[in-house]
């Protein structure tokens, strides 16, 4: 039985493997290098069960009518409350660690130019805690899950310069050769974005502002 029916039978019948299953994706994701301050506060078995509380079983007649017909998407979607749920705490214990301030300070004088601004007021909202986040762990997934020649297709793909690209480095493939390998990278992405439940905007701002880094990094290191 798959993960998305043992989590839909979880809601619809109480099956404890269900749980665990819930369970086995949150903890994965909290482990990860992006949520390790998190776990410098917290015990990750208490961060779930808050998780469960507060974002699980109070939604669990919502999610058995989204999911009812079709349970394909459930563990993308737990994956994705996870991460939301991380982003929240991870601002929060972010706030405790650097004895930032939480809440707006109303001047009592209206003039008064020292007014103190909110923790959220210094670092900008949420959502963009929620999208560096979610890049970090897309840069992490990649670098797990593509070997070097994979990563420098990857490159080559988005290069600027695909000419002068493939004769540095693919020059010994013949077109149709070339062609075939880029369009097994494009499957194998789109794989890995769908598996983690990648937004489109965080891989467009990995591209933006991440691909160009790696990209020099590997070339030098693999091929002077």
């Amino acid at each position: 039985m798959s993960g998305n029916d043992l989590i839909f039978n979880f809601f619809s019948e109480n099956d404890p493997k269900g749980l665990e299953v819930i369970k086995n994706i949150f903890f994965k994701i909290i482990s990860s290098p992006t949520y390790t301050l998190i776990l410098n506060y917290y015990d990750k078995e208490d961060v779930f069960q808050e998780f469960l509380a507060t974002k699980i079983l109070p939604h669990r007649n919502h999610i058995l009518d989204k999911f009812f017909e079709q349970q394909s998407g459930l563990v993308s979607y737990i994956q994705r409350m996870t991460k939301n749920f991380l982003a929240d705490v991870y601002a929060s214990v972010k706030l405790m660690s650097e004895n930032e301030i939480s809440e707006v300070i109303i001047s009592k004088d209206e003039d008064d130019e020292d007014e103190v601004k909110s923790y959220f007021d210094l670092i900008g909202k949420r959502e963009d805690y929620t999208l560096s986040i979610e890049v970090e762990e897309l840069k992490i997934a990649f670098t797990k899950r593509l070997s070097d020649n994979e990563m420098l297709m990857f490159c080559y793909q988005i290069s600027d310069s695909k000419e002068l690209y493939k004769s540095k480095y693919f020059n010994d493939l013949s077109d149709d050769a070339l062609y075939k390998r880029v369009e097994r990278m494009k499957t194998k992405i789109k794989e890995i974005l769908k598996e983690y439940s990648f937004s489109a905007e965080a891989f467009e701002k990995f591209l933006k502002e991440h691909s160009h880094e790696i990209c020099k990094k590997l070339e030098v290191n693999n091929h002077g």
